[in-house]
């Protein structure tokens, strides 16, 4: 496996306070003491009180991880000296805040719950207070612009050192993880957040759901997982009872397309937001690097990739081109369909 470098400490500033909305935890890396304003944490003898929280300390190095203390940062240096030297090298807080900031926004969490219990519907798999599930969300970063994808598609390589425009981040897909409900019960985000969410009466018998937002950088980079605990929000629950389809909306002016409810078209729904974002109001666009233009371009051609953790997100991205009707606007020639379907069943 590639570095994996895992944030299960991030969360929102939101408490436990909105019922009908998701609820999210933010907790010390080292007592799991939630604390309203907490900020990235660092390097001992680097610290800064925020002013917001005297008792509140921030990173000037990595700002990966977070404490409630200065006692509690010290506590944990020994193991997250190494750590934080290899987070500041590949900007690992620059990924975590992109996925934090998608994670905070009513819109896109909401659509993203109804996408994991629809996903998880399907499959048949029951989640309750006794059962947490752990899914997988598969995240990648996209050209803005659907000319830098038609110029993906029609060029049989990619260059090394070759122009990286303006990107965003986009979901690819849910995918429910293997690991038994006593492994789910043992992560830290699980164990530390369950007995807080069950001190509130109605918050004690909602099932919880463990999401590993996860990014791949490149082919064979780095690999990030940003986990966080998530309570099945009553608006989610309501939306999938009241609602049967949703309207994609057009890029500019085309006309929406109207689908049935399901998880790819929630997916959809929500990645034509973030496209259609040119206020940048989500704050979720950064450059993106030669390694993810390398692998959209060899989804485009539907190349397989050997390696099995970069597979699972090329089949992301080849299901991706495949179903969002932002892409029926490329011709034939420049999206092989027939050739990108035969390498999604040749991976499944």
């Amino acid at each position: 496996m590639s570095n994996m470098i895992i944030d299960y400490a991030a969360g929102s500033e939101e408490g436990l306070e909105s019922h009908g909305k998701p609820v999210r935890l933010r907790a010390c890396r080292v007592c799991s003491r939630p604390v309203a304003n907490i900020r990235e944490c660092a390097r001992v003898g680097q610290t800064a009180r925020s002013p917001k929280n005297t008792q509140t300390y921030y990173n000037l190095k990595c700002k990966a991880v977070k404490y409630c203390s200065r006692e509690c940062q010290k506590k944990d240096w020994p193991s997250h000296k190494d750590f934080c030297a290899r987070a500041a090298e590949s900007d690992l807080i620059t990924y975590c805040r992109l996925m934090d900031r998608f994670y905070n926004d009513d819109f896109l969490s909401l659509y993203l719950e109804m996408a994991i219990m629809i996903k998880l519907k399907g499959l048949k798999i029951k989640v309750s207070i006794k059962n947490p599930v752990s899914v997988d969300v598969l995240i990648g970063f996209e050209p803005v612009h659907t000319s830098h994808i038609e110029s993906l598609a029609t060029s049989p390589t990619l260059d090394e050192g070759s122009h990286c425009p303006l990107g965003m981040l986009q979901v690819l897909g849910i995918k429910p993880s293997n690991k038994s409900t006593d492994e789910i019960k043992a992560m830290p985000v699980y164990r530390d957040s369950r007995p807080l969410f069950d001190l509130d009466p109605e918050l004690k018998h909602s099932p919880l759901v463990v999401v590993n937002m996860e990014y791949l950088q490149g082919r064979h980079d780095r690999h990030y997982t940003n986990q966080k605990a998530l309570l099945l929000s009553a608006a989610a629950i309501l939306e999938l009872h009241t609602v049967e389809s949703l309207t994609i909306p057009s890029l500019r002016n085309g006309e929406d397309v109207k689908k049935p409810l399901t998880s790819s078209a929630c997916l959809e729904l929500i990645n034509m937001h973030i496209r259609r974002d040119d206020d940048n109001k989500y704050r979720l666009r950064k450059r993106v690097q030669w390694g993810d233009m390398k692998m959209i371009n060899l989804a485009l051609h539907g190349r397989s990739i050997d390696d099995g953790e970069s597979k699972l997100f090329s089949a992301g991205w080849i299901n991706k081109f495949l179903q969002e009707d932002v892409y029926r606007n490329l011709s034939c020639e420049e999206l092989d369909t027939q050739r990108l379907q035969a390498v999604i069943s040749a991976i499944a």
